[in-house]
């Protein structure tokens, strides 16, 4: 079922300039020689815009069978188109060089391609690229099995599509959701986003998408046990697909019919439409509805009791089984081999994080003790300061104790001396011994006087 949402997909991009084509020998040719032709031209802006769009076109013809071929020609568009800066196609060829990984199934370029577009298209304000390429990126989620952000993304696409009055492209995003519901079993959702589509697309008169969208409520009727309903809707898509040439699609619903009708035990009915999928799936080589057939067929065959055709397809089946089961295990390897790389590089760059948080802890822990280290020395420096000022005022204090001690307590009884030194009448001294000796004792009191008034003077200097 989600190859039929693919389609839908790829045609949106397909008609863009209102020329779908299938692929033809001739049409591929004629556009080969138009590129020969442009290529011969001078350079101009107009040759490149031609050169691109035949380019574009070519990629197309190859989009739905031949990837490789279509990722050719497509990205020679791209180069022009980024040489000329015509932004708008870039977005274009984006999208289309998306699908074609998508197609191929490989998730990871397909989903960079897209958000690539989704980009560029915001930034230059290319809204129905937008709503495109949200509705895509939601496909690549849902092939993943992420729902949640799949069902996210065709929201997105949803709301941007109605902003444009797109109803083609309402109709595609809710298929997606349809889709994602019907993942995840809610088989009443799906339904109605289903039953919203159809309704959508009938007021368009779109009759792949009508087709489509038959299909998709089909098989959600057959999920529901509703038999009746769900061969009405899938006969009325197959009869459109039958008109349309839409070989894929008319794999798929005849697998599907034939599914339906070994439920309701019409076995030889259910073996036609079983058979005449099997025989178109191995014409285009489609290994999922190979598989498909294969299965059914071998159900019919084991429930009618023809063991030797049950073991026959039976064998079919589990060939084809096993190598999308390995096909699938190749992708998942590469995808944990992708993860693991993605992992150990977010570890290397959370190590390198811690290194530099290590080596900005030392830096700050340096740069704390350094001015722990001056503050600590400021301290001490002032205290020494402030200890030399009290011991200067403590010397202070002492010399002034000193000068005080010299000036009153010690000059005070010399002062007493040499007055009555004064009183005493050296010429009424009849001893000439004594008279000498008086002199001595009045001189020798002088020069104390002399010495005690010059440590005074010498003190409240200092002080």
């Amino acid at each position: 079922m989600i190859m039929r949402q693919k389609a839908i997909f790829f045609l949106f991009w397909v008609c863009l300039s209102s020329h779908c084509f299938a692929q033809t020998n001739a049409q591929v040719d004629s556009l080969k020689k138009q590129v020969l032709l442009l290529s011969n031209q001078s350079k101009s802006f107009e040759r490149d815009t031609l050169l691109t769009n035949t380019y574009i076109l070519l990629g197309k013809c190859y989009g739905f069978s031949q990837h490789d071929s279509s990722l050719f020609y497509l990205n020679r568009a791209l180069s022009i188109a980024q040489i000329i800066n015509w932004q708008q196609k870039i977005c274009d060829i984006y999208i289309n060089i998306g699908n074609d990984y998508l197609g191929m199934n490989i998730y990871n370029n397909s989903l960079e391609s897209y958000l690539k577009a989704l980009k560029l298209a915001r930034e230059i304000g290319y809204e129905k690229c937008v709503a495109f390429a949200l509705n895509n990126i939601g496909i690549v989620y849902q092939e993943q099995k992420l729902y949640a952000q799949a069902m996210q993304y065709y929201q997105q696409a949803l709301e941007n599509f109605e902003k444009l009055g797109r109803k083609s492209g309402m109709a595609t995003a809710l298929t997606g959701m349809a889709e994602v519901a019907k993942a995840k079993k809610e088989f009443t959702k799906a339904l109605a986003y289903n039953s919203k589509a159809l309704a959508l697309v009938e007021n368009r008169n779109d009759p792949y998408e009508i087709a489509t969208s038959l299909h998709n409520i089909g098989e959600i009727y057959g999920e529901l046990g509703e038999w009746e309903k769900a061969l009405d809707y899938l006969s009325r898509g197959l009869e459109i697909d039958q008109k349309l040439g839409r070989k894929e699609d008319i794999v798929m619903d005849n697998n599907v019919i034939a599914k339906v009708l070994y439920k309701q035990k019409n076995y030889p009915l259910s073996v036609q439409y079983a058979q005449k999928a099997m025989q178109e799936a191995q014409k285009l080589n489609l290994k999922d509805e190979i598989k498909n057939a294969s299965e059914v067929l071998y159900l019919n065959y084991k429930a009618s009791n023809e063991n030797t055709q049950a073991l026959k397809y039976f064998e079919i089946f589990v060939t084809y089984k096993d190598s999308i089961f390995n096909r699938e295990n190749i992708y998942k390897i590469s995808q944990l081999e992708k993860d693991f790389a993605i992992a150990q590089k977010e570890y290397e760059l959370a190590m390198l994080q811690k290194e530099e948080e290590k080596a900005n802890l030392r830096q700050n822990l340096s740069i704390t003790i350094l001015f722990l280290f001056i503050f600590i020395a400021i301290i001490v420096i002032v205290f020494l300061k402030n200890q030399s000022k009290i011991r200067q005022m403590q010397h202070n204090k002492t010399l002034a104790e000193i000068s005080h001690l010299n000036s009153h307590q010690t000059r005070a009884p010399l002062a007493t001396l040499l007055g009555l030194l004064q009183l005493i009448k050296i010429d009424k001294l009849e001893n000439e011994e004594n008279k000498k000796i008086f002199e001595m004792i009045h001189q020798t009191a002088k020069k104390l006087d002399e010495v005690i008034h010059q440590i005074n003077e010498k003190t409240q200097k200092d002080s």
